[in-house]
């Protein structure tokens, strides 16, 4: 049982983690976001990286790059609605 609830808070964490920074970006972002844009791209990437200092999180390069990629697909998906 207690496997399932480190796993619970693990995701429960990821989850609020995740709609925080999406929610921050969004605003930096003015609410859009150019993938197809290597200029936009970069800027994404080192505004995703100073959140994550600001934040004081500390993330393997692994968990980076799947919450990198997940709020990508976050604020493209709520762009198209």
């Amino acid at each position: 049982m207690s496997d399932y609830n480190s796993q619970f808070d693990q995701s429960s964490r990821y989850a609020f983690l995740r709609s925080r920074l999406r929610d921050r970006l969004l605003v930096e972002l003015e609410g859009t976001l150019d993938i197809n844009s290597a200029q936009e791209m970069t800027m994404f990437e080192e505004l995703f990286g100073e959140l994550l200092e600001e934040e004081r999180i500390q993330l393997s390069r692994t968990e980076k790059t799947r919450l990198f990629e997940d709020l990508i697909a976050d604020i493209v998906d709520s762009t198209r609605r």
